[in-house]
Parts: C-alpha cells; structure tokens; sequence
C-alpha cells in the first residue's frame, strides 16, 4: 500500500460548512495489480495483417479487429451500422445460439462498434479462452451468414434506434452536424 499526498493551492474562499481544500490530504491506495504493462508490440503478418499485443498480468484479455471501414465508406447509407448489428449472430460454423452459449460459457463480453472510419470487433474474455475467443471471432468477421429472420430482426432494432435519436436533441445534433461536415454518408 503506496500513500499520495495531494495538495490544492489555489482553492476559491471556503464556507464554514465545507471542508478546507488548501490542507493536503492523505490517501491511501492498493498496489497496483501490474506494475506497468509490457510495451505494444505491432507483428506483421505474411498475409497483410497486424496484430498488435501487449501482455498484461491480468487473468482476462481484450482481442479485437479493428478494420478499415465504416460509414463514410458506405455505397448504401447504413450498411455499417447494420454491419454492427449482424456481428455475433449465424455463421458458418456457430448458430447465434451457440455463439451466445459458447460467450457465456468463456465468460466473454462480445462487442461489436461501427464508427466513421472503422469497424472494431471485439472478445473480451479469460486468457485460457483466447483459442476459442479467436475463432468465434473470426467466423463473425470471416463467414457471417446473414439470415434473413436475423436481419429482419435486427431492421427493427435498427429503426427503433433511429426512432430513439430523432427523440434526443443532442444525438441528433452530433449526426447533423456529422453530415453538414462530411456529407450524407
């Protein structure tokens, strides 16, 4: 256990009530479960891709893919957004059943996010899973099989997001504002 001290110098008059901020306080914190993460190291692969990995001493792991696209790369406005939406549902090898089960079973935090200029999937799991981890994330990327109920499902999840924003000022704002910048894609 480390003990900081922290000092505010240039604190505005105090109220008899509040507690005076120019006295340095004491605070005591836990050690650290790591002492510092191993620098990133970026791998080429022999096919094009990079992996970067940094090894943390943690018992969990983040593996993700980001790629080069999103939706300013989008023929059809959405795609993208869509995209994110199928991400972990049927493929070749996993029903969205198992891939639900076999999340829940590593323990896994599947995510998938749609962006402007990438797209990120992502497994969050314990490091002995990492094997299976990888490939349900590369059959989500690699071998989607986009049903036609699922899609139809995840329209309707679409639209009522949309639904939602046209409801929220300031998310509506940000998108205009997004389009009037770069567009309508």
């Amino acid at each position: 256990t480390e003990i900081y001290t922290l000092s505010l110098h240039d604190a505005l008059p105090i109220s008899q009530t509040e507690p005076d901020l120019t006295i340095p306080m004491e605070l005591t914190c836990s050690t650290p479960v790591f002492e510092s993460p191993t620098a990133t190291k970026v791998t080429t692969l022999s096919n094009g891709l990079r992996v970067a990995s940094a090894d943390m001493t943690m018992p969990s792991t983040s593996l993700g893919l980001f790629i080069d696209t999103g939706s300013q790369y989008d023929a059809v406005p959405g795609t993208s957004h869509m995209l994110q939406h199928m991400a972990f549902k049927t493929s070749e090898n996993f029903s969205h059943l198992k891939v639900v089960r076999a999340a829940e079973l590593m323990g896994a935090q599947l995510s998938a996010v749609a962006g402007r200029e990438s797209m990120v999937y992502q497994v969050d799991t314990l490091k002995e899973s990492v094997p299976e981890a990888v490939e349900l994330l590369a059959d989500t990327v690699l071998r989607p099989k986009f049903l036609p109920w699922e899609v139809e499902e995840e329209k309707v999840a679409v639209k009522l997001e949309l639904d939602d924003m046209g409801n929220n000022p300031q998310m509506l704002l940000q998108e205009l504002s997004h389009t009037a910048a770069y567009g309508a894609q």
